[in-house]
């Protein structure tokens, strides 16, 4: 007869089988439901040999049952499940969850930005910028992370021709590797900065593509843990071969309304930051738009840019003002409206809608174009003997930068060759639609006199440093990148703190400022 076993009363079943026949008891098997028990005697020969298969049979089963157990119990322990215990029904393995930890691996997004240079990245959208150039030939842009300090940690990306490159001459490298991202030759250079005191760290990515070279720099102090930021950018770069008619583009966009200001996105015209200035007209053939008609573009930018919409009205077309002008962002809201030019400063990365229209149902012709005032104006730092680097600001009052010894930094609106300590060459953009320099060779000057910026405001007939050689200090320029130099006195010393500096460059003109720290 069959007997069915429940794996939960194994150990009773054993048990009590093994005291059974300690004990020469008899097993009889017990007669089904319904069955007819025959009364005739069994041989005891028969019995034995019955009750011996029978208990054989039970010891095997049981076996086999705490084998099968303890070795589903013990899988389950190594994949971290709990053991049950012996009065407890097991659970299938598949109903467990199991927490297997896989090793870490780089999350590479897609790339969002898009250089005529030949390469793509992905640019973290929180990041403001600071773009110098966004040419065809030339990009460069000085990038700045969250929560991060701006002047001691940064990003520095420039791609142009891989014969026009240059190395830092203050960083010095300590680990170099060569390997292959995304399908292009990537050297990754690690080190630190050695301008006098500091103690920066430093990570510099260079690919190259068809002659070009795009190259990821990462300063930053110790205590700042923004490596992973870095790695996230290099591990986006790959190579773009599309023709783009200008320097960069930025894929991808947030999502945008169907319509801004009422009129259908569709329907406006894509210009370029930087561009060709776009000769344009207003007439009663336009979409009438408010109390006249309108005109409706689209544009790029890094947020942190400093932009300036121009619409110049041509006065032989209407000699009286006919023009304002309206921008606004990808979901639709007004971020400002003037006459003629709007400046902002890009409040994220992305798209922007900008409109130009007449009032009073008016018509005439207008030039357009959007500039970036840190493409139009060459930059200057000063820099600090601990590596931290601080912008100066023409707007700022007081003009004071702390008492502590400094060098020079400008940063220049294209790619510069230096002739001597004191004379580079370059080709100057204009500031809007004149028609601006050209290819210059420009001396740059520093003056250096002993004076605080309350004297040089409250004494009368007080002299300029530049109107007076005697302040000319003796400079040598180091070339940092193809696009920015550092200035220092001869020797290699800072200019002291304490003084008032003066700096004179064709195109910047002067800049102005005092190494003090700022009245209490």
């Amino acid at each position: 007869m069959k007997n069915q076993i429940n794996i939960g009363d194994q150990n009773n079943i054993g048990l009590n089988q093994a005291n059974q026949t300690a004990n020469n008891i008899e097993l009889e098997p017990k007669a089904a439901e319904n069955e007819v028990v025959s009364n005739t005697p069994k041989q005891t020969n028969f019995k034995r040999h019955y009750i011996w298969a029978v208990a054989i049979l039970a010891v095997l089963l049981v076996s086999g049952s705490f084998g099968f157990y303890f070795y589903k119990t013990s899988v389950s322990t190594k994949l971290g499940t709990s053991q049950t215990t012996e009065t407890e029904p097991t659970i299938p393995l598949e109903a467990v969850p199991t927490t297997i930890k896989e090793p870490a691996q780089q999350v590479t997004s897609k790339p969002n930005v898009s250089l005529e240079t030949g390469f793509s990245f992905h640019l973290p959208t929180d990041w403001s910028a600071k773009i110098s150039n966004q040419s065809k030939q030339h990009f460069y842009g000085k990038f700045f992370i969250p929560n991060v300090s701006a002047e001691n940690s940064f990003v520095e990306i420039e791609s142009i021709s891989s014969s026009r490159l240059i190395k830092n001459p203050f960083v010095t490298a300590e680990k170099t590797e060569q390997k292959k991202i995304n399908n292009l030759s990537v050297v990754i250079t690690e080190g630190k900065e050695n301008f006098q005191k500091s103690n920066r760290l430093v990570k510099q990515a260079t690919f190259t593509n068809k002659g070009n070279s795009l190259v990821v720099t990462l300063y930053r102090k110790s205590t700042e843990q923004i490596t992973n930021q870095f790695e996230s950018l290099i591990q986006s770069v790959s190579s773009s071969d599309q023709k783009l008619s200008r320097g960069f583009t930025i894929i991808d966009y947030v999502y945008a309304a169907e319509s801004i200001a009422g009129i259908d996105k569709n329907q406006y015209t894509k210009i370029e930051v930087m561009g060709d200035p776009l000769p344009e007209r207003i007439t009663k053939n336009d979409t009438p738009y408010k109390d006249g008609y309108g005109k409706f573009y689209t544009f790029e930018a890094f947020k942190g840019q400093r932009l300036t919409t121009v619409a110049m009205e041509d006065r032989t077309t209407n000699p009286g003002g006919f023009i304002r002008s309206e921008l606004y962002d990808e979901q639709g809201q007004m971020l400002d409206q003037k006459d003629t030019r709007i400046e902002f400063t890009a409040p994220y990365t992305g798209v922007y809608y900008y409109i130009v229209r007449s009032f009073n149902n008016q018509e005439g012709g207008y030039l357009l174009k959007v500039f970036d005032r840190n493409q139009t104006e060459n930059l200057v730092y000063v820099k600090y003997d601990d590596g931290s680097e601080r912008l100066v600001d023409p707007n700022m009052s007081p003009p004071v930068y702390g008492e502590r010894d400094v060098a020079i930094i400008i940063q220049f609106v294209n790619p510069i060759e230096v002739i001597d300590n004191q004379t580079v060459r370059y080709f100057a953009k204009p500031l809007e639609f004149e028609s601006g320099l050209g290819l210059i060779n420009t001396p740059v000057k520093t003056y250096v006199k002993k004076e605080t910026y309350s004297e040089f405001l409250n004494t009368p007939g007080n002299e300029l440093p530049e109107n007076n050689g005697s302040y000319l200090i003796k400079t040598v320029i180091t070339k940092l990148s193809p696009s920015k130099i550092i200035l220092q006195q001869e020797g290699g010393t800072l200019l002291p703190k304490g003084n008032h500096i003066s700096m004179t460059e064709q195109k910047k003109g002067i800049t102005r400022f005092f190494l003090e720290n700022p009245a209490q």
